[in-house]
This record gives C-alpha cells, structure tokens and sequence, in this order.
C-alpha cells in the first residue's frame, strides 16, 4: 500500500495513454467539487476506492444561471475519451462550503421520519444555499433520549448542475455525498487501525480543514476551520497551531480528547503542553494524499456508515414513487367511484322493477276505474245534452199542448204561427165568434183580435166557419197554464 500515494498523483501521457486503449469499458470515476474546482478520480477496472487511481484536476467555475455547466462537462467528457469509454459510473462528493457533514442528536424515530425532519429544518442545522438543500443522514447509535445520526447537506443547486453535466458527458450518477463523509469512508478503507480508540483525522484541503473525531471507528465530532492559507507546505506552522487550537477547544467543549491524530494534505504538527500525550502521525496511506482525493476515492465506494445525499438520481426516484403514489390513489378513486355508480345504478334498476311489477298489479284495477270513469263521463254528457235541449226547446211546445186543450172539439187549427209576442192561429170551427172569449180567458193571452174576415164553408162535417184569430201574449204570462186553468176546458 505505500504505493498507493504514488498511484494518486497526475499520470504522464504516457500513463494515460495507455489506459486510453481500453475500449468499450465503462469507467468508473469519482468527482469531487469545490468552489471553482473539480477533482476526478479514475478507479481502475476491479480497484475499489482506496486502493489509488489517476486524479485530474481542472478549474471548472460556478453553474451557469440556467443550470448548465459547460467547463465541467467538457472537463468530465474529455477525462472519458481519454480512458476509451463509451460511458461512466460517476460518484460526487461535495467539498465545503458547498457540501456540509454534522454530528446531530435527534429525536428517537424512524429513519424516515428523521429524513423528512431533516429535510424540512435544513436550514436550522446548515448554512443556506441557493436552490435550497439536499440533505442525507445514517444512523450511527439510538437510545431511547435520542438518536446520534451524521448527517450530510449539499446545495441544490450545484449537485443539480453537477448531475446533468454528468450526465451530458456521458455518464451515470450512482452516489452523491458531502465531501467531508466521502474522504472519512476513503481514510477508513485505506487504513483500517483508524478504527481502533479514539483517532481524530485532520484533513486539509483547498477549502479549509476537517477535523473528524472517530470513537472506534464511529464519528462522533465534525468540525471545518477554513483555511488560513491555500497552501498548506508553505505555512506549516499556521495550519498545525490551528489544528491544535481546535483540538484543545473540542476537548474543552465537548469533552473529546483523541489517542491519536492522524494528518493528511498538511504536514504533521508537533504537539506541546497540555497534548503532549496525544500522538500526531501522518500514515504512509495517507502521505501526500488530498482531501480532495479523498473526498473523490470515497464518494465511488461509500461505506454502509456514509450518509448519502438525495440527489437528483434519488430525488426522480421519489418523484417517480409519489407519482405512482398519486395515479394508485386516482385508480382506487375511480374504483370506488365506479363501484358506488354500480350500486347506485342497480339499486335503481331494482326499485324500477319494483314499480314495473306493481304498476303490473293495479293495471286491471286501473282500468277498471277508467273504464268506469269514462262510462261516468259519457252519462254527464248525455244528462248535459238532454238539459240543453229541455233549455233550449221552443215555448210553442208548451203552447200547443196548452192550446190543444183550450179549444173546442168542434174546432181544429190549420196553421199557426209565432213571434216574440204575438200568436197568430187559422183554422176553421163551428162558431168563430166562440174562440175569442176562450182564448180571452186565458192567463197568457193579453188581448185577441181577429186577423181576418170569418168566411163560411160547406164541409163533410157540416158548416164551418174559417178564422183567423192573432193573440197578444202577455209579457212574463204563465205560458204553460192548461185548459182548465183557463176554463177552455169546460168549453
């Protein structure tokens, strides 16, 4: 393994070229992002990270404001056509200050519920970050005061625009983590007896320094100090007086106090005074070695202990499930909505049989009543009729019947005829001048005159006299008065 050091520094042409031959393999690399900066690791073909691989560095910039990030693109997409690879497997490690790593006591729930906890209050534990924050934690001890979880954070923003760009230049995002988590999974796979006691690791970088405080392997304190100076082997004393500041304040503070420290990027700090038994050492696997190599190397093979982010592979993926979440609940919506159509529908059918059925029954009954009904109707028309006609039938009637009594047997009419208020009758009697007195007599007759001069006739029945006679009616007279009424009748 103390070739591992060497195996991470810029290859020549002539290294790379010869990986450049491999057609059709899929490579495999990690990137580690930092303000401006991007560090890419290619994992040779069966090395997991840890065991060394060619690094490429190359200024790439910020995000473009529509989410784009040309140099890295073109930076991820020329490291590919210089392995020959027709694609990649792309892990991403976000370096502070974009990226974030914390130790935090949180409530005893679920991992799930302390996801959404987490993700909902970002901004409670991190800096904020434009777009917002991607965050990921992993459960390190639980009781039942609390959980201790390490918890990782990342801006949206960059991750997103890391994510496409790796994708346009060909590749397939599978992890994405804070850088800090990434280079301590890396540490511990390079050298194992980290794991033992408690053993802080303090890795310098471009951006600043990370102090990580293991307990047998397990994070229990993360701290960042930025960086006094960009360049660590040019201020050797200022970065190892920062480092001792900073682990005298967490034993003060937090009462950590490591067996060992062990250094990477920076040279090793000669401890004095109150540390004097703690041992500073710089482990031949990390000699030489970046926290931005780690931070690369450790994000292609996390460790079951390394929070992850949501990233934007993770985040479809939910996306994906509430959707399918979502059109469920649609499908058994129109399931229940058809099923209660269906019962409704056939409760009517039922209820419309029903009615079918019982107008069925009183059918005859019904026709009865309207065959009685109509019988009914025609006799009120019939009565309606014969009172009409017994309305409108002409007075004459009454007089005829009235006359027919009133005059003598001798005598017999011939013709009548009749106005509004006069009656005017010929006919022929044994003695004219003897109807006059008759009809003079009547109630309804107001005066009588003769209509004509009386003429004599030779007759089979004897000598008869012919006469007109006219009658003025007596206005509102009792019409119907019969002969003997009048006293025609003993006539």
């Amino acid at each position: 393994m103390k070739d591992d050091a060497a195996s991470v520094e810029n290859p020549g042409p002539e290294a790379r070229g010869g990986a450049g031959r491999r057609s059709g393999v899929r490579l495999r690399v990690g990137l580690a992002i930092a303000p401006g900066l991007a560090t890419v690791v290619v994992l040779p073909g069966g090395r997991r990270a840890g065991e060394g691989g060619s690094v490429h560095e190359r200024p790439v910039g910020a995000p473009a404001d529509d989410g784009s990030w040309p140099a890295l693109t073109e930076f991820l997409r020329e490291v590919r056509e210089e392995a020959g690879a027709r694609s990649g497997v792309l892990s991403l490690a976000v370096l502070r200050p974009l990226g974030h790593l914390k130790v935090l006591r949180l409530p005893p729930l679920r991992r799930a519920s302390l996801e959404r906890m987490v993700a909902l209050g970002a901004e409670r534990f991190f800096p904020p970050a434009e777009g917002g924050l991607l965050t990921g934690l992993v459960r390190a001890a639980g009781a039942k005061e609390g959980v201790v979880a390490g918890v990782v954070a990342a801006g949206a923003r960059h991750v997103e625009a890391a994510v496409a760009a790796a994708t346009e230049a060909g590749y397939a995002v599978e992890n994405v983590t804070s850088g800090p988590a990434a280079a301590l999974s890396d540490a511990l796979a390079r050298r194992p007896a980290l794991r033992r006691g408690r053993t802080a690791l303090a890795l310098h970088g471009r951006g600043g320094l990370e102090l990580l405080c293991l307990d047998r392997g397990r994070l229990r304190i993360a701290r960042s100090l930025p960086s006094g100076s960009p360049d660590p082997a040019g201020h050797p004393s200022l970065e190892a007086d920062r480092l001792l500041a900073a682990i005298r304040e967490t034993r003060d503070h937090a009462g950590y106090l490591p067996d060992r420290v062990a250094v990477a990027g920076m040279e090793v700090p000669d401890a004095a005074g109150s540390l004097d038994d703690v041992e500073f050492s710089s482990f031949p696997e990390l000699e030489g070695v970046t926290l931005e190599v780690l931070a690369a190397c450790g994000a292609a093979s996390p460790s079951p202990a390394t929070p992850l982010l949501a990233g934007e592979a993770q985040r479809l993926a939910t996306r994906l499930r509430q959707r399918r979440r979502t059109a469920a609940l649609c499908a058994l919506t129109a399931v229940v909505l058809a099923a209660t159509g269906t019962l409704h529908l056939s409760q009517l059918r039922k209820e419309t049989e029903q009615v079918r059925a019982l107008r069925a029954q009183m059918r005859p009954a019904v026709s009865d009543a309207l065959r009685v009904r109509g019988d009914i109707q025609a006799v009120r028309a019939r009565v309606d009729a014969f009172s009409g006609l017994e309305a409108a039938r002409p007075r004459w009637v009454e007089l005829l019947a009235t006359l027919s009594g009133a005059l003598p047997e001798d005598a017999h009419l011939s013709s009548l005829a009749l106005s509004r208020e006069e009656l005017r009758l010929d006919g022929q009697a044994r003695s004219a001048a003897a109807l006059v007195p008759v009809f003079e007599a009547a109630s309804w007759v107001e005066s009588v005159r003769l209509g004509s001069p009386v003429r004599r006739e030779q007759t089979p029945a004897g000598v008869r006299e012919r006469f007109s006679l006219t009658l003025q009616l007596r206005s509102g007279g009792d019409e119907g008065k019969g002969p003997a009424e009048t006293g025609g009748g003993a006539r």
